[in-house]
């Protein structure tokens, strides 16, 4: 009896360990943040939609944190500062950032801003930035009347 006892706790053991060696290799699902451009339009606002995309579906709720950073456009001129935490729940595999891009009728060349990811619970940052670009749709021509 005493050896069935040792061999079922070997057993028992084994699995949790086998169990936890997968769960380890496999390691959390990464993160990743894609590009995007966008005509600037003429009037009020146009909406740079980034996505975040999670490598698998996660059992558990995932988050992280992001904010605009300023290359070539500007905060507040150019498009509108957002900041905050992104959540994507159990089961879904991506959610989107908002940016509000200005329109204007002036004529400007190409404007680059970021989007930068930081503070990932659930899930590894793979891809930690996504470029955003603002194309000028105002012509030359448009800019003399």
């Amino acid at each position: 009896m005493r050896n069935t006892v040792q061999a079922r706790l070997i057993c028992g053991l084994l699995s949790i360990f086998i169990c936890a060696s997968t769960l380890l290799a496999a390691g959390p699902p990464s993160l990743a943040i894609n590009d995007v451009s966008v005509s600037e339009g003429n009037y009020g606002v146009v909406v740079a939609v980034f996505t975040v995309s999670l490598s698998e579906k996660s059992e558990h709720e995932v988050s992280v944190r992001y904010a605009t950073v300023d290359s070539t456009a500007k905060a507040g001129s150019d498009y509108v500062f957002a900041s905050g935490v992104l959540v994507i729940p159990p089961g879904q595999t991506s959610a989107g950032i908002v940016v509000q891009v200005k329109s204007n009728r002036i004529e400007n060349e190409e404007r680059r801003f970021a989007v930068e990811l930081s503070d990932a619970l659930g899930a590894a940052i793979a891809r930690t930035a996504g470029s955003g670009t603002i194309i000028d749709d105002d012509s030359k021509l448009s800019a003399r009347q």
